[in-house]
């Protein structure tokens, strides 16, 4: 069965897309299992992180304010002295007035907490309430019967519970300080502050249904409050909290859990059951999706198969009928637009071929007649330099100096031009050609030269071939006379190197000056061999590099080049022959 499918076409299609829907279905399966999993578990961890540290910040804030408050109440404190001035009292009437200083200054200092619940005085010797703001319930006593979250050596801050004043029953956090007062009377300070954290959760739950649960445990690790009696007996290790992770899962929760900066251990856990729930539904999800692409791709196969495979074999067909020799095709139509639109687009690209064919026997035989040419434009300049040579010779042999001199310095011009000797030119290279080229002239006119360069790894370095000596034959040209004086200055720079060629003929054309404002030798109007100088010198060191011509006050044109060597060049140096 399976050799009879993959005799066809269409078999090893549904073969081939079979596997590879199958394939890509199982790792698609499995790697959007892993994403979703580990997403809904990094995004359920970073809510509970965050907003165990909303809870933090919020009791830390609580306590510190009892904490505060209940400083002000020792005997050191603003109210703590007032106490003492009490106890000091002589008779009934500065008792009496004592206790309604007292008073008033327990009232202002807990008047700056507005959630402060109830501030107190407890006498442990005589079992009584010395001063309050709001009368406790009773047989109060707050050494004994409140949860203890921390205890330090003079404070102990007790968990979250319900108020022990006789007019509210709202959730608090509070602090119990003892001290001694005048007379080694020893009292303990009672501060409790209303926590809205129990109300903070209530929001948190409702905005993500979620049914957070807060813990909040002892310095070693025992429950000491948990907002949900269910789990309020239980013992922190059963519920996998006694260990040293700030996240995990037990049997029944997903917990986080938050060490505060002022020493208070919270943890916020979830039922399990609840932070899988959307992972479940998360994988309900994609299996439908799964199930629903399965069926579509099924579909999108049988079609596949009806509208383009049996449609494609006509083109097949067609294709298989060109004869090679001519490239001649018997036109078909398939009933379909796109089809027949490509059948004939396949005959225009077949008269399209025979064209190419056509033209590229024609370029071989223009190719064959170049060749010749060119070793024909080869063998005139070998016979050229040989002539020159043997004239050298010739005036070398008649002493005839000035001639032999000329006919050197045409011939080292020459064969640079041509290409020959050297591979690569540089800009030492650059500067002997043009003194070739100004000894020619000076035979001629009598001008003076001058050369400053300075000696450097430079000069070696690459350069267009002949960019020089059509800048230095401008300035020759422009008025140069047997009075005349030529300096050609070059020095390196930060970029590569800069040379000035400077004249004190009569200047140059404004109009010739606003060209070469710019490297643009495209569009250039000047002399050829500017043009040249300028287009080979953005070839090879593109927008970097600059030709600027200008006229001195004095008298006289100055070219200046700046050339760019330490950035990466062409190297297309010019033509070699």
């Amino acid at each position: 069965m399976f050799r009879r499918l993959f005799r066809t076409v269409r078999g090893r299609y549904v073969l081939i897309i079979s596997f590879l829907v199958i394939s890509i279905l199982v790792v698609l399966s499995f790697f959007s299992y892993q994403m979703i999993r580990t997403s809904i578990e990094s995004r359920g961890r970073a809510h509970m992180d965050s907003a165990i540290r909303m809870i933090s910040q919020q009791l830390d804030e609580e306590y510190t304010q009892a904490l505060q408050i209940s400083q002000h109440m020792t005997s050191r404190g603003v109210v703590g002295k007032q106490m003492n001035e009490m106890m000091r009292a002589k008779d009934m009437y500065e008792l009496g007035e004592a206790k309604r200083k007292l008073g008033s200054n327990l009232q202002t200092v807990t008047a700056i907490g507005k959630q402060v619940e109830l501030a107190l005085y407890y006498s442990p010797e005589e079992g009584s309430i010395t001063a309050t703001t709001f009368m406790p319930k009773d047989n109060f006593n707050p050494a004994q019967g409140l949860p203890i979250a921390r205890q330090t050596r003079s404070v102990t801050f007790h968990a979250i519970h319900e108020s022990k004043s006789r007019f509210s029953n709202h959730p608090v956090v509070s602090v119990a300080w003892p001290d001694t007062f005048l007379f080694d009377r020893n009292l303990i300070i009672y501060v409790e502050v209303r926590t809205s954290v129990p109300e903070l959760l209530k929001d948190i739950n409702e905005e993500d249904a979620s049914g957070y649960i807060l813990f909040q445990l002892t310095k070693d690790g025992e429950i000491c409050y948990c907002s949900h009696q269910e789990y309020a007996n239980q013992d922190a290790s059963a519920l996998c909290f006694d260990g040293s992770e700030l996240f995990g899962m037990s049997n029944h929760l997903v917990w986080c859990k938050n060490q505060s900066n002022s020493g208070y251990t919270y943890v916020l856990a979830i039922p399990r059951s609840t932070f899988t729930e959307h992972m479940f539904q998360w994988i309900d999800y994609l299996i439908i999706g799964i199930l629903i692409a399965i069926i579509l791709i099924c579909i999108a196969v049988a079609l596949f198969n009806h509208l383009i495979l049996r449609k494609l074999q006509l083109i097949v067909d067609a294709v298989n009928a060109v004869s090679r020799p001519e490239l001649f095709m018997t036109s078909k139509r398939t009933g379909m637009t796109e089809y027949d639109n490509l059948m004939e687009r396949f005959e225009d690209l077949l008269e399209y071929a025979r064209q190419l064919i056509d033209e590229v026997r024609v370029k071989e035989e223009q190719k064959s007649k170049l060749e010749l040419e060119t070793l024909y434009y080869q063998i005139n300049p070998h016979f050229l330099m040989n002539s020159l040579n043997s004239l050298y010779w010739l005036a070398r042999l008649n002493k005839q100096k000035e001639i032999s001199d000329y006919v050197h310095h045409l011939m080292e011009i020459l064969n640079y031009s041509l290409g020959r000797g050297e591979k690569d030119p540089t800009l030492r290279r650059e500067l002997d050609i043009s003194r070739d080229y100004l000894a020619l002239e000076q035979m001629k006119h009598r001008f003076t030269v001058i050369y400053e360069v300075e000696e450097g790894a430079y000069l070696d370095s690459p350069t267009p071939r002949l960019f020089l000596q059509p800048v230095v034959e401008n300035a020759v040209s422009h008025g140069m006379d047997t009075d005349g004086h030529l300096k050609i200055i070059v020095q390196p720079d930060e970029s590569g190197a800069v040379i000035v060629i400077d004249d004190d003929g009569c200047g140059i054309e404004p109009d010739l000056i606003q060209e070469f404002s710019s490297l643009d030798s495209i569009k250039m109007h000047g002399g050829i061999g500017l043009r040249y100088t300028a287009s080979m010198l953005r070839q090879f060191y593109g927008e970097d590099c600059t030709l600027l011509l200008e006229n001195k006050p004095e008298g006289g044109a100055r070219a200046t080049i700046h050339l760019s060597m330490w950035k990466e060049a062409s190297h297309d140096t010019g033509t070699d022959y």
